[in-house]
């Protein structure tokens, strides 16, 4: 997300530079900058940092290992050979392509509040649609997947707003 935002804000402020500029450079950079902040990565990752510890430190952070030896590197906690070595032990653990142990995605305390408070209220996706002006499928997507969360929808309502005849 916090990527995604680097993007839309330089994209937006900056659009007349966007042709010139390294966008998904300057996305990675600002998520490191708001994700992993310089004093505390310093802090929390020592010098040679082992790979036990470059995943210690993705857990604090909440962020994936690669991304985590990367600001480590960048932050002089390992050299360019230390870093490749690093990258190379968490390719072979599997974190090039994922993670293995998984990265719990954050959940919003005000989602959670609106959820609780329409599910009581028997709000319906209808009713929050109305109101805010949105077609269901648009909500559903800005809910991350989640709307019917919030309103307790059934899932033969979920398949007709969205079109599908599959199960969601």
């Amino acid at each position: 997300m916090a990527e995604s935002l680097g993007v839309t804000s330089r994209t937006v402020t900056n659009y007349e530079e966007v042709g010139t500029r390294d966008i998904e450079g300057e996305a990675h950079s600002f998520a490191a900058h708001l994700l992993m902040p310089k004093r505390r990565v310093l802090g929390m990752v020592l010098t040679r940092a082992s790979v036990s510890q470059i995943l210690a430190a993705k857990r604090y952070f909440k962020v994936s290992a690669m991304a985590m030896a990367r600001r480590a590197y960048e932050l002089g906690r390992l050299s360019e050979w230390e870093y490749r070595q690093i990258c190379s032990e968490l390719t072979v653990q599997g974190y090039k392509s994922g993670e293995p142990r998984g990265l719990r995605p954050e959940q919003s305390k005000v989602f959670r509040f609106v959820a609780d408070t329409n599910r009581q209220k028997g709000i319906s996706v209808s009713t929050v649609s109305e109101e805010t002006g949105l077609v269901p499928k648009e909500l559903h997507g800005l809910s991350f997947g989640n709307i019917w969360a919030v309103t307790g929808g059934s899932s033969l309502s979920q398949r007709a707003i969205l079109g599908r005849n599959e199960s969601v």
